[in-house]
C-alpha cells in the first residue's frame, strides 16, 4: 500500500514538473503597444506587462514616449519581457499646444480649448502612426514571431493595422482609464446608452434631467461619429496604411473583425452600473497588496507630533509652475487653518520662496502617494480625481476631496461622490474658505472616513485576485476558438434602438387614431 501511494506520488510529481516545463517553453507572445501620453498610462502598461510575464507569457511592447518626460521602467531584469522602442520626438508640439494647455487648465472650459487638445492629442496619434508604419524594427518582428493576441488601445486604429500585418489572430483591447469610449464600445460590441451612461469626457452622473441625458445623447452621437470623418486621426491613419500597402489593406470594420474584448483599468464597484459583455472586465488594481515601507526622509514627515496627515497633489500631468498664483495661494491659506495637521504638498519647491508657508505645509516636488496614502496616519487626500489616485485612494479606505480638471476626472469625481467618498470642488471654485469648508466636513464628520473604510472592504472582497483574474482572462481567451461576438454589431443605429419599430407602430396608432376619429 505504501508502495503505491508512493508511486502515485511520485507520477504526480512528475506530471506536475512536465507541464510546468511544457509551460514554460511554449509560452502564448503577446505584442502590446504602448503609448506614453501620461506617467499614469505608462504604469497601467508597465503592470499589465509584468503580471502577464510573471505568469508564462512573452510580452513585446511596442513603446512610443508621446509625452516628454514619460517611459517605461528598465525590464532589463525581466527576460520575458523585451521593449521595442520607437523614436519620437514631441518637443514642438507639448512646447506649442501643450503649454497653452496647462495655461488654461485652470479657467472655463470652452470649445476652443476642447478642440485644442482634441486637435493635439489627434497629431500625436497620427504622428506616431506615420513612424510605426516606416519601423523596420518593428516589421521585423512582426514578421518573424507568431503572435498570440494584440493588446492595444482601440482608439487608435494604427496597431490594428499591424496586427492584421502579422496575421495575429486575437486583439484584445485595452482601456488606461475607466472610460469607454463611444467609438470603442461600439467596435467591442458593449450597447451605449446614453440615457443613463454618461459621456466620459462630460459632467453627468448616471442620474440626469431631462437636459443632460438630451445634451449627454448628443455628445454621445458625436463621439461615435467623429471617426467616419475624413479629418478624424482614423480616416488619416488608414490613408497612411494604404499609402504603405496599397491594395493588400484591409477596411478598418476588418481590422475590428479580430477584436475579442477588453480590459479596463478600473474597479467595477467605483463605476456607474452599466451593461458590459461577458469579454469585457475591470482589472483594477494589478499590484498585490504589500506593507508600504517609507523612507527614513518620510518617516520624519509622517511621524511628526500632529493629529495627522493630509495630502494634496494635482498628479502627474499637470505641470506645478502653471497653476495660477491665486489658487496656490488659496490652497495655503486654507491649508493654515488646520495647524493640528501636517499637510504634504505636492507643488514646486523652487519657488517655495514666494509663498507665505504655513509652518504646517511641507512642499515636495515629488511624493510616494501609494506609501503615504496606505500609511495609518492619512486622514484626506486633496487630487485631482486622476483613476490612479481615485483607485489607490479608494482601496486603502482615505476620504477625499477632488477637484477635477480635465477629461475623464470629472466623471471620475461623481463616481466618488455618488459612493460618498468623496466630496467635489469645482476648479473655478477654489476659494480658502470653500476648501476649509469641505475640509472640516471630512475630519470631524466620522461616517465618510468610516464609509471609506467600509468601500475599501468592498473592494478587496474577491474570489481572485485581480492578477488571477487577469491570467484566466488571457489563457481563455487565447485558447478559445471563435471570438465572441454581439449581434448589436450587425446592428445599424435605427435597428438597435427598435426606431424603425416604433416609427411604425406610431403611425399606425395615428392612423388608427384618425379612422377612429
Amino acid at each position: 500500500m505504501q508502495i503505491t501511494i508512493t508511486l502515485y506520488v511520485s507520477i504526480c510529481l512528475t506530471y506536475g514538473f512536465i507541464s510546468e516545463l511544457f509551460a514554460k517553453e511554449f509560452r502564448s507572445n503577446v505584442l502590446h503597444f504602448a503609448f506614453g501620453i501620461s506617467k499614469s498610462h505608462v504604469l497601467f502598461n508597465e503592470r499589465l506587462a509584468n503580471v502577464l510575464s510573471e505568469n508564462g507569457y512573452n510580452v513585446h511592447i511596442v513603446f512610443a514616449p508621446v509625452a516628454p518626460g514619460v517611459d517605461l521602467p528598465d525590464f532589463r531584469n525581466n527576460k520575458n519581457v523585451e521593449v521595442i522602442k520607437i523614436n519620437f520626438t514631441t518637443t514642438d508640439i507639448f512646447l506649442t499646444l501643450g503649454k497653452q494647455w496647462q495655461k488654461n487648465i485652470f479657467k472655463k472650459d470652452s470649445v476652443r480649448n476642447i478642440f485644442a487638445v482634441g486637435r493635439m492629442f489627434q497629431k500625436l496619434l497620427i504622428d506616431s502612426c506615420k513612424i510605426l508604419s516606416k519601423s523596420s524594427a518593428l516589421k521585423q518582428q512582426i514578421e518573424t514571431i507568431q503572435y498570440d493576441v494584440l493588446l492595444t488601445y482601440c482608439l487608435d486604429i494604427c496597431p490594428l493595422a499591424f496586427g492584421w500585418k502579422g496575421k495575429i489572430p486575437k486583439t484584445i483591447c485595452i482601456s488606461p482609464s475607466t472610460v469607454i469610449f463611444e467609438s470603442v464600445a461600439s467596435i467591442v460590441g458593449t450597447p451605449i446608452r446614453p440615457s443613463f451612461i454618461p459621456n466620459g469626457g462630460s459632467a453627468y452622473s448616471d442620474k440626469m434631467t431631462f437636459f443632460d441625458r438630451l445634451c449627454n445623447s448628443l455628445l454621445s452621437f458625436l463621439m461615435l461619429m467623429y471617426p467616419q470623418l475624413p479629418i478624424s486621426a482614423h480616416k488619416i491613419e488608414e490613408n497612411i496604411f494604404k499609402t504603405v500597402h496599397g491594395n493588400d489593406y484591409k477596411s478598418i470594420k476588418e481590422l475590428n473583425s479580430n477584436i475579442a474584448g477588453m480590459l479596463i483599468n478600473g474597479e467595477a464597484s467605483l463605476e456607474f452600473p452599466r451593461p458590459l459583455l461577458p469579454t469585457v472586465i475591470y482589472l483594477g488594481d494589478l499590484l498585490p497588496p504589500k506593507s508600504s515601507q517609507l523612507s527614513t526622509e518620510w518617516q520624519h514627515v509622517v511621524e511628526a507630533e500632529n493629529a495627522g496627515i493630509i495630502l494634496f497633489s494635482f498628479g502627474s500631468v499637470i505641470n506645478a509652475n502653471f497653476i495660477p498664483w491665486e489658487i496656490k495661494k488659496e490652497l495655503l491659506d486654507a491649508f493654515s487653518r488646520f495647524p493640528n495637521y501636517t499637510i504634504v504638498c505636492k507643488l514646486s519647491v523652487d519657488e517655495s520662496h514666494k509663498y507665505h508657508l504655513p509652518p504646517n505645509v511641507k512642499l515636495f516636488n515629488w511624493i510616494p502617494q501609494r506609501e503615504l496614502l496606505d500609511h495609518p496616519k492619512l486622514k484626506l487626500f486633496i487630487t485631482h480625481g486622476g483613476y490612479n489616485s481615485l483607485l489607490e485612494t479608494a482601496k486603502v479606505g482615505v476620504p477625499m476631496i477632488t477637484i477635477p480638471l480635465f477629461g475623464d476626472q470629472m466623471s471620475n469625481a461623481l463616481r466618488a461622490e455618488r459612493k460618498k467618498l468623496s466630496l467635489v470642488i469645482n476648479k473655478l471654485e477654489i476659494t480658502s474658505e470653500n476648501l476649509e469648508k469641505k475640509m472640516k466636513i471630512l475630519l470631524e464628520d466620522k461616517t465618510y472616513f468610516d464609509r471609506a473604510k467600509q468601500f475599501a472592504g468592498f473592494i478587496h472582497d474577491k474570489p481572485l485576485s485581480n492578477a488571477d483574474m487577469l491570467i484566466r482572462y488571457m489563457d481563455i481567451t487565447i485558447r478559445r476558438q471563435k471570438i465572441i461576438k454581439s449581434a448589436v454589431l450587425n446592428l445599424n443605429t435605427i435597428q438597435e434602438f427598435n426606431l424603425d419599430s416604433v416609427i411604425l407602430a406610431t403611425s399606425a396608432f395615428l392612423v388608427l387614431l384618425s379612422l377612429v376619429r
